[in-house]
């Protein structure tokens, strides 16, 4: 339901330029890293309390920017890695993100957005059955700001921060009985990228970002397991070519 209506939102805004809107295309390819930290809270039934992962993968989407400064962005994200912690061995770990986002350039290097989002992952044990496995999956809505500097004619560097309200569902079968349980959190985001523009046409973008929310009193049904956090570290580098 908040995907549907920020979605309906987004196009309202981008529509409401008018008949002769002049918009630019900027399709996106790129590939990420990202390390993954997930601390369990002294309530979960585990000898392992903090589970750390890496993934690496493809990082692709879509910004649709209008000549009254309004854009829309959308960004996926799907990688596989490694996690340890949980339990001893080192095993699978899959992690995808979805972003979509809106927001308006100002004067000065100034821009403002907000958006959806929504990270899930999966811990794999090849090693037990498939009942084995621990899910997380976070969604909600942000809003932040960015600033850019100008470098020279063709680059600039940014920096960026926002907030977001979060409700996660944390899902694991490898204890008896196994836990389902949601939490919710109000976390913050950093990030910072180079930018240069190539040959008039393409985009070069390479950057950082990190992520942290404490999700408090998660509880399975009415039992209250305790304070869960996540933490979300990422490097990347991606091409766009403007249409």
């Amino acid at each position: 339901m908040k995907l549907k209506a920020f979605s309906t939102v987004a196009a309202a805004l981008l529509c409401s330029a008018g008949a002769a809107a002049d918009f630019t295309f900027i399709p996106k390819l790129g590939y990420a890293q990202k390390s993954y930290s997930l601390d369990m809270g002294d309530g979960f039934p585990s000898n392992k309390d903090t589970i750390t992962a890496t993934a690496t993968g493809v990082v692709w989407g879509l910004t649709v920017a209008h000549s009254s400064k309004w854009y829309f962005d959308f960004e996926q994200f799907d990688g596989t890695g490694n996690h340890k912690g949980f339990v001893e061995n080192d095993d699978d770990f899959i992690r995808s993100e979805v972003t979509f986002s809106f927001g308006r350039a100002f004067g000065d290097g100034y821009t403002g957005f907000m958006g959806f989002r929504h990270g899930g992952s999966e811990f794999r044990y090849p090693h037990f059955d498939e009942t084995g496995d621990l899910d997380n999956d976070a969604a909600g809505l942000f809003i932040g700001g960015a600033k850019r500097f100008n470098l020279d004619a063709t680059s600039n560097f940014s920096l960026s921060a926002g907030i977001a309200a979060l409700t996660a569902e944390f899902k694991s079968f490898h204890t008896d009985p196994g836990i389902d349980a949601k939490g919710d959190t109000i976390g913050y985001s950093l990030g910072a990228a180079w930018n240069k523009r190539v040959m008039q046409k393409w985009n070069v973008s390479l950057g950082g970002r990190y992520q942290a929310y404490k999700y408090d009193d998660v509880k399975d049904s009415e039992t209250v397991i305790g304070d869960q956090t996540e933490t979300i570290s990422a490097l990347y580098a991606k091409v766009g070519y403007i249409f």
